[in-house]
């Protein structure tokens, strides 16, 4: 004979488990979500820095001067007296561009070579920013279709919330994947290296059409990106709170 009261006590810890399950993958994904956020910032942060000419280096610096040196026609035993005057016409030149409305071409020679440069330590932090924002977007995914199969099984609800929350992660990670690198003139994806971005900011300096798609390209997509993932985090939030409210636990 079926006893009922053994059933009960049974579904009772099958839906505790699948609770204690539950608050794990919430910790972790929200976890991933703070990281995702982060990475995501810096990275475009890199891309403005470039933009606007912030960052600079002393290899920057002297290629750019070597630059204004031959512009200026240095040849033989002058050369080294019109660097040492080209390197006071760029201070003088930098110093009045912050009041100057218009762009000084020695400030633009050195905003397009701070990024032909590529110097070492900026490479290294844009892949490393990469190494993270791939592991971190796939974990993402994962533990959210794993919520999604403990709520299956155990029967917890939400499943319309937490399965909007997964395809959207999902739709993340295909935007972010570097898909110019498997599908070259195809398509592309919010991850950049740092050779195109040296790239793209070569080719902003070609007109209007080409800043409007190199924005489109380094900050549209980024900006889709965060959108999906902020969704899926909202949409996961609703699943848990959706669970206790039926549990009635809240």
């Amino acid at each position: 004979m079926y006893d009922e009261t053994q059933g009960a006590q049974n579904k009772l810890v099958d839906t505790t488990d699948c609770l204690e399950a539950v608050s794990v993958f919430q910790w972790w994904k929200n976890i991933l979500f703070a990281v995702l956020l982060l990475v995501l910032a810096c990275s475009q942060g890199l891309f403005w820095a470039n933009t606007v000419g912030i960052i600079t280096t002393e290899e920057v610096t002297a290629v750019r001067l070597t630059a204004v040196a031959a512009e200026s026609g240095t040849a033989g035993a002058d050369k080294d007296i019109k660097i040492e005057q080209a390197a006071k016409e760029a201070v003088a030149a930098d110093s009045n561009a912050a009041a100057s409305a218009e762009p000084s071409p020695v400030l633009t020679a050195k905003r397009r070579l701070v990024v032909s440069a590529k110097p070492a330590h900026l490479a290294f932090v844009i892949n490393f920013l990469n190494f993270i924002l791939v592991p971190s977007a796939v974990l993402y995914c994962l533990t959210l279709i794993f919520s999604l199969k403990v709520s299956l099984v155990g029967r917890l609800g939400g499943i319309n919330h937490i399965a909007r929350a997964f395809f959207r992660s999902l739709l993340m990670v295909v935007v972010l994947m570097p898909w110019q690198k498997f599908l070259p003139g195809v398509f592309a994806g919010a991850i950049y290296t740092p050779a195109e971005l040296a790239d793209w900011m070569t080719k902003m300096e070609g007109g209007f059409s080409c800043i409007v798609w190199a924005y489109l390209r380094f900050t549209g997509l980024w900006a889709i990106a965060v959108l999906l993932l902020i969704f899926a985090q909202l949409r996961s939030a609703r699943w848990s709170r959706n669970i206790l409210k039926r549990l009635e636990v809240i």
